[in-house]
């Protein structure tokens, strides 16, 4: 517990002492949704020494003189916050991004050690006061459409670095080809297969898609793509069937309706089937722009104020254009620019004020690039277009001269089949997506357009897996990028059948007992699990009595978990040991009997409650198991047949299918599984080999190929593992010599060593044994539960904390202890984004 400001200010007179205040300052901006980053200068660093941060949100009247200790300005009744820090004199805090928090003073001063060579003591820093700004409109959540599983990818957006991570997925219509998103409110689903756009509401907070009061309307019978004016008033969608442009008003609730006159033909100047394709709006909100594949034409509508599309005007293109993006650069009338599939080449075209495209230049491709998606925009030193390159596997930059004349093309990126790159509005960065890959690119943007892929720092590489199959993103802003945070935490202690429950605030680094402390369980609890979005919290029973081997409690209500339901799963009695997952889009849950050796897939309905499917065998005593981020495929280690098995997860049904082949060799009695947030590797703890196996996911059908190098050296007996949320570092709890294990994940790609591979940072002493390892979803926190093996002596099993510094290395430092139940086995967090 930390110390009281009373006990603080509470000098040991060590005469004489320094009088040179330490010096506080914000090194961040003060905005709603961003952090609040503090650094104290002047002060003493090292083990065992003190130093905090004080904040409060008034301060006295009249600053307080306390001699020695310096002038206190805080009220300090109560004081908001002490926050203990770990020696590097920076404090990081998280400022939650509710706009009710605009204007709000905030408060600070620090405290620490000040020596001059002979005496010391805590003296307080300056004041620091900041008042919390409007947050910016930043893009929050990533949106990208899986043609091959019907679904929509949640992803969460950190603007400033361009880093993607997954928060789930939504089961959508036949065919998801493109999105596009009007007001950064609603999103709108293209699915070919089901001919129709479908309608959703973005949560913004938390991303979740819900559908709109007119879900869907008809877009033709070969819907090929879609865009929205700049003003989100009106949608359009190209159908190939019908040669013409569907055209929606979108309503106040976002609901589409239908405009006068819809679906608006295509002429193209041509005779017979135009092969209506790629569709791009001017930013002035002007001209209705679509290729022609068939009859290589590009075709100009003007747009009247309803957004009826009116005087059609076209120009030549090459053989089969694709598609067409927009942009305005120094003259008072738009550019087009062009992409042709069977020529493979792009042109550039200036439109006349009365819609007439006159070409301007002309950019070689490669005959055989196949061309699939340009885009464009305007930087400080360039005006590009992109073209992604299906064929070649390249996103190439094409610089545009003043007069529009298209420059030499230059490889920027490079990928197994590009679809389409996306520029993030309002940000310097771009997400190209890959479709033979099933991964996700992002990279900054430089001020003459060219494009970087992000530093491993800050995502271990710059790729992110999908679902199966992506062929569009698009992005959402919101108040501020979108992180997550843990506020509860579960641990399932099996001796006293409960499950202890505690509150976790991140910024200060405190755990504290929730009242009452733990819930009763059915059985003795040897695992649990949080719902991703809801307040469910799934606790997998051991030497369960009654049928239940799988209790859900409801923890809305402060987190306090209260039984909601009890489920008989097995058919080997009441000694199965259950283990369970929850999948990453929340339809999902997934228990395992590891003496029946079976899994049980369980769909989240209404409420929470679940419904068993279909069990899949497994092999021999199964234990620990994971769903990989994008929610996939699940993985279970099978510890008597020293194998891991491996399923694909129907989207919708939530049925397993076993792969081919169904399972993969690992070291002997593998125990634990975790997988990176990445979605690139999968990493498996042997207990009895007292080692760590690797594997990297292969992304078209989730089959495990074994790392180079592996298998990986650990402590003896390790029964758990953890990845931070980074993806660049990796815990393992080793039980027989008492010591988490730390690895680095290499993610060098031109370093000779295999990605994935993990390099050993050295091992941190626990007291007692280290049964289950956690992070919390910021990172900043690993939680370990320890398991007393000698009665008597005032121990107690219980939950450590430890600050968990992945900028100094994966340097863990213990900073609080709470007592659980007996036996503290598997932990859960609740997460939010926010």
């Amino acid at each position: 517990m930390l110390p009281t400001l009373a006990l603080l200010l509470s000098p040991a007179v060590l005469a004489p002492l320094p009088q040179v205040d330490p010096q506080l300052s914000l090194v961040s901006v003060a905005k709603v949704g961003e952090g609040l980053d503090y650094q104290l200068d002047g002060t003493l660093a090292g083990p065992g020494v003190p130093e905090f941060l004080l904040i409060d949100f008034s301060v006295l009247p009249f600053p307080v003189n306390l001699g020695d200790v310096g002038v206190l300005h805080l009220a300090a009744s109560p004081l908001l916050s002490i926050i203990q820090g770990n020696g590097s004199h920076v404090w990081n805090l998280s400022v939650p991004n509710e706009p009710v928090l605009t204007g709000l003073t905030v408060h600070a001063q620090g405290l620490g050690f000040v020596f001059d060579g002979v005496s010391g003591i805590l003296r307080l820093s300056n004041l620091v006061s900041v008042v919390l700004a409007a947050p910016d409109p930043s893009p929050r959540f990533a949106f990208v459409a899986n043609e091959n599983d019907d679904t929509v990818s949640l992803l969460l957006v950190k603007p400033s670095t361009a880093k993607l991570r997954h928060a789930g997925y939504r089961v959508v219509g036949d065919r998801p080809i493109d999105l596009v998103a009007a007001s950064d409110s609603y999103l709108y689903v293209l699915c070919a297969g089901a001919k129709q756009v479908q309608g959703f509401a973005v949560d913004p907070v938390n991303g979740s898609l819900a559908p709109l009061p007119v879900a869907a309307l008809g877009a033709g019978a070969d819907p090929r793509d879609m865009v929205i004016d700049p003003g989100n008033n009106h949608l359009y969608v190209s159908d190939a069937a019908s040669d013409a442009i569907f055209g929606y008003a979108i309503a106040g609730n976002g609901s589409l309706v239908a405009l006068p006159g819809s679906p608006f033909t295509v002429s193209g100047s041509g005779i017979g089937a135009q092969g209506v394709a790629g569709l791009a709006i001017d930013e002035q909100d002007r001209f209705l722009m679509a290729t022609c594949s068939l009859t290589n034409k590009l075709s100009v509508f003007n747009i009247d104020a309803g957004g009826l599309p009116y005087g059609e005007q076209t120009g030549n293109t090459g053989a089969g254009p694709i598609s067409v993006a927009a942009l305005y650069q120094d003259d008072p009338e738009p550019r087009a620019i062009v992409v042709s599939q069977a020529a493979g080449i792009a042109n550039s075209y200036l439109i006349a004020p009365d819609g007439k495209p006159a070409l301007a230049g002309f950019a070689s491709l490669g005959a055989t690039s196949n061309p699939v998606q340009v885009t464009a925009g305007r930087f400080a030193s360039a005006d590009v277009a992109y073209v992604c390159s299906e064929a070649f596997d390249t996103v190439v930059r094409i610089p545009l001269t003043s007069q529009g004349a298209l420059g030499a093309a230059t490889v920027e990126l490079v990928g197994d089949g590009p679809q389409g790159l996306l520029l993030a509005p309002d940000a310097d960065f771009a997400i190209a997506v890959y479709g033979n890959l099933n991964e996700l690119s992002s990279a900054t943007i430089a001020s003459d357009g060219s494009l970087t892929p992000i530093a491993p720092a800050e995502s271990p590489t710059d790729r992110i897996r999908a679902r199966s199959g992506p062929r569009a993103v698009e992005v959402v802003r919101g108040n501020g990028g979108a992180s997550w945070s843990s506020d509860r935490v579960y641990v399932a202690s099996r001796l006293s059948k409960q499950l202890s429950q505690f509150s976790i605030d991140g910024t200060a680094s405190i755990v504290a007992p929730l009242l009452p402390a733990s819930a009763a369980t059915a059985g003795q609890p040897n695992d649990v699990a949080v719902h991703p979005r809801q307040d469910y919290a799934y606790v997998a029973n051991y030497l369960q009595s009654g049928g239940a081997d799988l209790q859900v409690f409801d923890i809305s209500i402060n987190g306090q978990a209260v039984l909601t339901q009890s489920l008989d799963l097995g058919t080997s009695g009441e000694s199965s040991q259950w283990t369970v997952e929850a999948g990453p889009g929340g339809q999902l849950v997934i228990a395992a009997d590891t003496s029946g050796s079976q899994v049980v897939p369980l769909l989240v309905g209404p409420g929470g409650v679940l419904t068993a499917g279909l069990p899949a065998a497994t092999g021999a005593v199964p234990r620990g198991a994971t769903i990989d981020p994008t929610g996939r495929f699940y993985y279970i280690a099978n510890s008597l047949d020293g194998t891991l098995s491996q399923y694909a997860l129907d989207p919708a049904s939530g049925q397993m299918s076993p792969l081919v082949p169904p399972t993969v060799t690992t070291g002997a009695a593998p125990f634990a599984v975790a997988a990176d947030p990445t979605g690139r590797f999968i990493y498996v703890v042997n207990q009895a080999g007292n080692t760590i196996s690797g594997y990297a996911i292969t992304p078209q059908t989730g089959v495990l190929t074994a790392i180079a190098g592996s298998p990986f050296a650990t402590g003896a007996k390790p029964s758990a593992l953890a990845i931070d949320p980074s993806g660049r570092f990796l815990v393992c709890a080793n039980e027989f010599d008492r010591t988490l294990t730390r690895f680095a994940l290499n993610l060098n790609a031109s370093d000779g060593i295999a990605d994935g591979s993990l390099i050993a940072l050295g091992a941190v002493p626990v007291i007692d044994l280290p049964r289950g390892v956690a992070f919390t979803a910021s990172g900043k926190h690993l939680l370990v539960s320890l398991d007393v093996t000698t009665v008597g002596g005032g121990a107690v099993d219980r939950l450590a904390t430890y600050i968990f510094n992945a900028g100094a290395g994966a340097i863990l430092t213990l900073v609080d202890e709470d007592a659980t139940g007996l036996q503290p086995r598997g932990i859960a967090t609740r997460d939010r984004i926010h």
